[in-house]
């Protein structure tokens, strides 16, 4: 059986947190799996300390610090190949069940990577699963994806004090 490719994308928060409820799943039913972080640099979060502990293999695929008017945009550009060269490697092996590629889609978005190459890479899934999460998707990447949820914010505390609380949003 061909792998599902579902992604969630949007303004709205929850679209990590949805990809991780299902590498939780996933790992519940005793299937290997792989979270690549793309953008984001940091190992000290909630998700990646814990997931990491739990036996659930992460990546990270983004320099310190965000993407800002092409600030660190070369640290960010080989991180994010590198990220992908990581998933190209676990679909080529098909040695896992699922395999998240969180905020692939914001590299896209900042030009780090082409939409015509993540449809390449989800071609080549096999049997693995794959979720993306990100903003404005490419059309090819909507097209090329058996389920795909918009994420809508209406509300966000950080809009309001810009403060971020351990726990909760990271």
């Amino acid at each position: 059986m061909t792998g599902r490719v579902v992604t969630y994308h949007g303004e709205g928060e929850g679209k990590t947190t949805a990809a991780l409820g299902h590498a939780v799943r996933a790992a519940g039913h005793g299937k290997r799996v792989a979270v690549i972080q793309f953008m984001k640099g940091r190992t000290d979060t909630g998700e990646y300390r814990f997931l990491k502990d739990s036996g659930i293999e992460m990546y990270t695929a983004g320099a310190r610090g965000f993407l800002r008017d092409g600030e660190n945009r070369e640290a960010h550009q080989k991180k994010v190949e590198e990220g992908m060269e990581v998933a190209r490697e676990i679909l080529r092996a098909q040695s896992h069940d699922l395999l998240i590629l969180d905020e692939l889609l914001y590299a896209v978005k900042f030009g780090l990577v082409g939409g015509e190459a993540v449809v390449e890479l989800l071609e080549g899934r096999g049997r693995t699963n794959i979720i993306l999460t990100g903003r404005d998707p490419p059309e090819e990447v909507l097209e090329a994806s058996d389920i795909v949820t918009r994420f809508s914010k209406e509300r966000h505390h950080y809009d309001r004090d810009r403060e971020t609380i351990a726990g909760l949003d990271w």
